[in-house]
């Protein structure tokens, strides 16, 4: 039926003079690119801290679905932990273990095959991590393990420290 129409329009358009032979018979090429599905964890937070040497958490993803969005990985250390393949997308009770760093990565697959990675949220498991009675208080404990950015906070904190001991005393 598709075929019969074409004929008449083009016949038609032909008569009316509103139209060459070429322009009606020159298929029309448009080459559109696939739109890739994104994913990118929001919760656990980079830089979280979880207490003690094992968490259970659920990890938040946005997800932009471009052209179809066929599932999400969740890597773990490079480990592929757990698929979500139906929304709403996400995971729960992700167990990780094992004190010190550890990377999370979401694998956006399209339903053509493409995958994209997230950005890497890194968190940490440490005894004494972040219990509920220590965020309460005031405490401070050493930023080795989470690289340079822990001496830089507690030197600030020094700083101002000693400039209010300074302002006490004029």
């Amino acid at each position: 039926m598709k075929h019969i129409a074409t004929k008449l329009l083009t016949a038609s358009l032909l008569t009316a003079g509103l139209a060459t032979p070429w322009l009606i018979s020159t298929p029309a090429h448009a080459d559109v690119a696939n739109e890739p599905a994104t994913a990118e964890i929001t919760s656990p937070t980079n830089g979280q801290v979880f207490d003690g040497t094992t968490a259970t958490f659920d990890v938040s993803l946005d997800v932009y679905e471009g052209d179809g969005l066929g599932s999400v990985r969740l890597l773990v250390d490079d480990e592929e932990v757990a698929v979500d393949s139906a929304a709403p997308w996400g995971f729960e009770n992700v167990l990780v273990t094992g004190e010190g760093m550890h990377t999370l990565v979401a694998v956006a697959v399209s339903t053509d095959g493409t995958e994209r990675t997230s950005e890497t949220v890194e968190i940490a498991l440490m005894e004494g991590g972040s219990s509920e009675e220590e965020s309460r208080g005031c405490s401070v404990t050493s930023g080795a393990r989470l690289g340079g950015a822990g001496g830089l906070i507690l030197f600030g904190l020094f700083t101002i420290g000693l400039a209010r001991r300074r302002g006490r005393r004029e």
